[in-house]
């Protein structure tokens, strides 16, 4: 009660992109060192699936009637696109330097595939799903700084 079905696609989206991310980081762990064919083939496979739910996120974000600044800010939409660039490591543990070549590569990977579906062109709109996705960011910030700081005492006087 009291949700869109928008916001509620991009809840479940948002949580399904994590769950594949969660999916990748326990297979990884679980794996040796030397990286076999097949957990690279497991790998692109994954990455084709976050990348299906990063272009149907965008998309939702690009609907014409879609979530308002409020659903957008609870939707968990830029944690979960920040944890998706940062491939999981934003805010988490340092990453080890044995680790830093495959991440680079799997950020560099997941920056190009996030930049080529947000500028693709939507004939049906004029604006590019990045432009939609950077408004929706702005207004979100500048409703949040609109919001009355309340000030609590931690003891009341009688």
């Amino acid at each position: 009660i009291g949700f869109t079905d928008d916001l509620l696609k991009l809840r479940a989206l948002c949580a399904k992109l994590s769950t594949v991310s969660e999916n990748v980081k326990t297979e990884a762990k679980g794996k040796s060192k030397a990286i076999s064919t097949n957990f690279l083939d497991i790998s692109i496979d994954v990455e084709e699936q976050l990348d299906k739910i990063i272009s149907e996120m965008l998309s939702e974000l690009s609907k014409v009637n879609g979530v308002s600044t409020l659903e957008f800010i609870r939707s968990g939409v830029v944690i979960a696109l920040l944890d998706y660039l940062s491939c999981g490591t934003f805010g988490k543990e340092k990453v080890s330097e044995g680790n830093l070549p495959q991440l680079r590569q799997q950020a560099l990977r997941r920056y190009k595939t996030f930049i080529s579906v947000a500028l693709s062109i939507d004939h049906g709109r004029d604006e590019t799903p990045m432009a939609l996705l950077v408004q929706k960011l702005q207004s979100a910030l500048s409703s949040l700084e609109r919001f009355p700081v309340v000030l609590s005492q931690s003891s009341r006087i009688g």
